[in-house]
């Protein structure tokens, strides 16, 4: 089992990150601004760091010790075009996202060269591979990490240290919910922003803590993963594109009817089914704000539920399907995957 310390744990990735190493049986050390947040994380540790206040970060990792892998999370975003965006806030961004990073790594480097093992993991973003507009500033921290990281992993190959990038897409942990924005007066880039579409494929915090969670177990980690299908295909777009000119995601959406079979044993603890039904219902909500579901029809008698869906395509809207809610007696199939009729009924 190995020492890992996480920064960014209060909520979020990070926690469930947090909470998916626990239960595995790793040490786990939840790093947060306000430890108050981590009162109820079960884990060894639980210490104030703020990534962009050097003492903190110095006190955090000599009151941690042997640490045998870092993940590094915290991170904030704002939206706005680049001629909106006031440089104090990409100043922020870059200390927070980026140079803040930084910080953690120096801190824990030294502990790490000296034993000749260790494993740095960053969590990055799809962000950081292709831009949107509206996402310029946090778009560059993310691009400046992984130029950092991939020095790293060039840098540390001697030392027994490896790096990897986990790199998801949209997350439903509540960070794109009330996105902080800036805007000119008499905004000239309303027209251009409001044609971006809802995040898609959406995974959920915990789909990316088992990436993360996994890549701590591996013998050897790659330099970059994409979690999730979407980004997946964002990054493989991405890379076969030309590089002589932007690059831009498809926007333009279909809408699907999507037969669902949800099976439950007789034999299902009730108490489970109702947990795994609230879930399920809350992702149902997430994915109805994201513009991925626009109609349900009530569950049939044999656990069929009818939805219809809004999705880029196929791959988009299986990738978002994919985060709902399964359990090993709780199978979510899409039987029936249609282009929308005119009458769904």
């Amino acid at each position: 089992m190995s020492s890992v310390l996480i920064t960014g744990t209060s909520k979020g990735i990070g926690r469930a990150t947090a909470a998916e190493l626990a239960q595995r049986g790793h040490r786990v050390v939840a790093t947060a601004r306000n430890p108050r947040t981590l009162d109820d994380l079960d884990v060894d540790q639980r210490l104030s760091l703020d990534v962009t206040d050097q003492a903190s970060v110095q006190t955090a990792v000599e009151q941690a010790g042997e640490i045998d892998v870092l993940i590094s999370n915290a991170g904030a975003i704002f939206t706005a075009a680049a001629e909106a965006s006031p440089t104090a806030e990409i100043e922020r961004l870059l200390a927070q996202n980026t140079v803040g990073a930084i910080r953690v790594v120096q801190a824990v480097l030294p502990q790490m060269r000296q034993r000749k093992k260790g494993r740095l993991l960053f969590v990055s973003s799809v962000a950081g591979r292709a831009v949107l507009p509206g996402s310029g500033a946090y778009s560059a921290t993310k691009w400046a990490l992984e130029a950092f990281a991939e020095a790293l992993a060039l840098e540390l190959a001697d030392f027994g240290i490896d790096v990897s990038l986990a790199e998801p897409g949209a997350v439903s942990s509540g960070a794109l919910d009330d996105v902080l924005t800036y805007s000119l007066p008499d905004d000239p880039y309303a027209a251009q922003l409001a044609r971006r579409s809802a995040p898609s494929g959406m995974i959920s915090p915990e789909r990316v803590a088992a990436t993360l969670a996994d890549l701590v177990e591996r013998t050897t980690v790659p330099l970059r993963v994409p979690v999730g299908a979407w980004a997946e295909r964002v990054i493989a777009a991405r890379n076969a594109a030309p590089y002589d000119q932007p690059f831009s995601r498809p926007t333009s959406t279909s809408e699907f009817l999507v037969v669902l079979n949800i099976v439950i044993p007789d034999s299902a603890d009730p108490a489970e089914v109702d947990r795994v039904r609230t879930a399920q219902g809350a992702r149902v909500k997430e994915l109805t704000a994201a513009g991925h579901v626009l109609r349900l029809w009530k569950p049939a008698t044999d656990g069929t539920t009818i939805a219809l869906c809004r999705a880029t395509d196929e791959t988009d809207l299986r990738a978002a399907l994919d985060t709902l809610p399964t359990r090993k007696w709780h199978t979510l199939e899409v039987t029936e995957l249609l282009p929308h009729p005119s009458d769904p009924s």
